[in-house]
């Protein structure tokens, strides 16, 4: 349904002459990302507000993965996108989690043993990020550490 969500926004663009028409952003939006080779953005209206969901162009995400492969890092193999790792943890896990922890789950589902240097090297975030996000997915019971503190590793929560 189109519907104005933010009038002040709206008056802006408006008088900036970037509104072409109404109604008319799904759509266009859409197929710019088809046009583009990305995949279909997602989108979530959530009472008051809209969501929208882009994801990285699948040649960004298969050049990703190739290289920190070769450099050591776990990443997201070759013709692998994040849409199809994202639908493997949506299967497994019904909360809310971010597209970093959606990658750690798809990475212990594909059974590797991802740590928190996984994550750092995948995703170019601080290691204090890196260990929130594992530390918030055990805190949820998604995940848990088995074996000893140097050479045990992350596994699906047992649901029992």
């Amino acid at each position: 349904m189109s519907r104005i969500r933010n009038r002040v926004i709206v008056r802006v663009l408006r008088e900036l002459s970037l509104v072409e028409e109404w109604g008319t952003g799904y759509r266009r939006v859409t197929q710019a990302c088809k046009e583009g080779g990305y995949p279909p953005p997602t989108w979530h209206e959530l009472s008051s507000s809209l969501r929208v969901v882009f994801r990285p162009h699948p040649d960004v995400v298969d050049n990703a993965g190739e290289s920190n492969q070769a450099s050591g890092a776990v990443g997201i193999p070759k013709n692998e996108t994040v849409n199809d790792t994202a639908e493997t943890v949506n299967d497994t896990v019904n909360e809310t989690v971010n597209t970093r922890q959606q990658w750690f789950i798809a990475q212990i589902i594909a059974g590797r043993q991802p740590d928190w240097t996984a994550l750092t090297q995948q995703w170019q975030v601080s290691r204090a990020t890196a260990r929130r996000d594992i530390a918030d997915l055990k805190a949820r019971g998604l995940i848990e550490f088995v074996g000893a503190p140097k050479t045990g590793f992350y596994q699906l929560a047992s649901k029992t």
